[in-house]
């Protein structure tokens, strides 16, 4: 079973209370992740400051 699987059967067992707070877990670590990701594509598109090539 696939960590996709088990995740979709554990959260259709649990009371929507908890689900709503599970829902928001997901949707924060989604945001970090992309926040994350853009930050990473930044830094590898934007040259290097001169002064790191001075001392090259």
């Amino acid at each position: 079973m696939s960590a996709r699987e088990q995740l979709i059967r554990e959260v259709s067992q649990i009371p929507d209370p908890l689900g709503e707070e599970v829902l928001n877990f997901l949707l924060f670590i989604k945001a970090k992740n992309q926040q994350d990701d853009s930050a990473e594509s930044n830094s590898e598109t934007q040259e290097e400051p001169s002064f790191f090539k001075v001392y090259r």
